[in-house]
C-alpha cells in the first residue's frame, strides 16, 4: 500500500465527538428552554404554548425530511426560530410583570404628563394582548416559512433543477 492511498475507518477522532457533544448539547439547552417557559406560564404554556411549540418542532422535521436541499438550513432554523421564540415569551413575560406594577399616577409622573387611572389599567390589557397575539401569530407564521419551502422547492426539485428550469424559461422568451 502507497502513501497516498486513502484509507477509510469507523473511528472517530476527538474532534468530531466534541462537534457531536455540541450538537447534543444545543438540542438538550433548546428543549429545557422550551420546557421551562411552558413552565413559566402555566396554565396558558400547557395548553397553548406546548402544543404550538410541539407543532413547530413537527413541521421542521417533516420539512427536513421532505426537502432534502434545505435540510441543514431548516434544521438550524428550526432550532433557533424555538429557541427564540421561547427566550422571547420569557423576556416578555418578565417585562410584563414589572410594567404591570407601574400605576398609572407613576407613569404621569416619569413622562410629566396627567394619566388617567382607566389609561393605567388599558396599558397593561394592551401589554397582555400583544403577549397573546405574539404567541400565536409566531407559530403560524413559522408553519407558513415551512409550507413556502415546499411550494419553492415543489418537495422533491432540488435548487439546481430549479435553477436550470428557469434559465430555460428566460432563454425561451427571449428567443420569441
Amino acid at each position: 500500500m502507497e502513501e497516498n492511498d486513502l484509507v477509510y475507518t469507523k473511528v472517530r477522532n476527538k474532534d468530531e465527538y466534541l462537534h457531536i457533544l455540541k450538537i447534543l448539547f444545543s438540542y438538550i439547552g433548546v428543549v429545557a428552554i422550551w420546557l421551562f417557559t411552558v413552565h413559566f406560564y402555566k396554565s396558558f404554556g400547557e395548553k397553548w404554548l406546548l402544543p404550538a411549540i410541539s407543532v413547530m418542532w413537527i413541521m421542521g422535521a417533516i420539512t427536513s425530511l421532505v426537502i432534502a436541499e434545505e435540510r441543514e438550513a431548516t434544521i438550524k432554523q428550526t432550532k433557533y426560530a424555538i429557541l427564540s421564540y421561547s427566550c422571547l415569551l420569557i423576556l416578555y413575560k418578565w417585562v410584563l410583570q414589572h410594567i404591570a406594577t407601574v400605576t398609572s399616577s407613576q407613569l404621569g409622573a416619569s413622562l410629566n404628563v396627567s394619566i388617567s387611572s382607566a389609561s393605567g389599567v388599558a396599558t397593561s390589557g394592551l401589554l397582555q394582548n400583544l403577549l397573546v397575539y405574539l404567541s400565536v401569530m409566531v407559530p403560524i407564521g413559522f408553519l407558513i416559512w415551512c409550507g413556502q419551502k415546499f411550494k419553492v422547492f415543489k418537495g422533491r426539485q432540488t435548487k439546481i433543477e430549479t435553477i436550470e428550469k428557469l434559465k430555460g424559461f428566460k432563454n425561451d422568451r427571449r428567443i420569441r
